[in-house]
């Protein structure tokens, strides 16, 4: 089975970008919202495509090491 690199691209005017990943988590979550699109794409050779590594200031916020209310 393929694998692919799902990406949900939302701009959020916050104060730091832990709030505003939360932010961004609360509106893929809220019922309410729009549906979202997707930026889809396939992993080469069983390798993730890197995309974001290289972009100047790009920051990983990781929900799960900060805990989600």
């Amino acid at each position: 089975m393929p694998t692919y690199r799902v990406v949900y691209e939302i701009d959020v005017e916050e104060e730091t970008p832990e709030a505003a990943a939360r932010e961004a988590y609360a509106c893929m979550r809220d019922p309410e919202s729009m549906p979202p699109a997707f930026d889809v794409i396939p992993w080469t050779d069983n390798v993730p495509p890197d995309f974001t590594c290289d972009m100047p200031g790009v920051i990983t916020v990781d929900l799960n090491e900060l805990g989600t209310p």
